[in-house]
């Protein structure tokens, strides 16, 4: 049909249409689910920690972050379709997850986890956790318009809409460097009788 369509088209002089079906537009940004641009960025990311020798425990904590946004997002939810209301929508499910809600609600879906939960306080990740949550969203993303899926970032600039609860202030300061020097010195005294 496609060509019998563009043969017409060549007969009555209409020139102003490369193609007459959306198959047939090479320049369409390909389907891509979030499922399968998850896992090309474990993919990317694995094999960089092999190649590198990093840590079992970092890539194991990327897996997690990854499942959690998955899980957000919607593994067959395309790429093309997450806009600045669908990362609003992350970030206002992220704010009310549960902490360990894999544990606490075993067998149940994030969605009843956070149903029966009814956002507790103390008990929803904290925001450092949402900004981890949120990081790894915004690396996914980025590498959607790297590939080509998207034209821009949507969820650049997003925060966590809980704060943190200990203010800036109250924070215990870092050690000084003196401190530190102090702090392992101390193990190599011998005890005096």
């Amino acid at each position: 049909m496609e060509l019998d369509r563009r043969k017409l088209a060549r007969l009555t002089h209409e020139n102003g249409r490369q193609f007459f079906d959306q198959l047939f537009d090479f320049k369409a940004v390909p389907r891509v689910t979030f499922g399968e641009l998850s896992d090309q960025y474990l993919a990317l990311h694995d094999e960089d920690a092999a190649i590198n020798g990093t840590s079992l425990k970092g890539s194991d904590k990327r897996h997690a972050n990854v499942a959690l946004v998955r899980n957000i997002v919607g593994p067959e939810t395309q790429v093309a379709d997450i806009d600045f209301d669908a990362c609003l929508r992350f970030r206002s499910v992220l704010a009310k997850v549960p902490t360990n809600w894999t544990k606490r609600y075993a067998g149940h879906t994030l969605d009843e986890a956070i149903t029966r939960s009814g956002g507790e306080k103390g008990q929803v990740l904290s925001a450092i956790t949402q900004q981890q949550y949120l990081a790894t969203f915004k690396d996914l993303i980025d590498l959607a318009v790297k590939k080509g899926l998207k034209a821009s970032n949507p969820a650049q600039g997003l925060k966590p809409i809980k704060r943190d609860d200990v203010a800036l202030r109250d924070k215990r300061e870092p050690f000084l460097p003196t401190q530190l020097v102090t702090f392992f010195k101390a193990g190599d005294v011998a005890p005096r009788f």
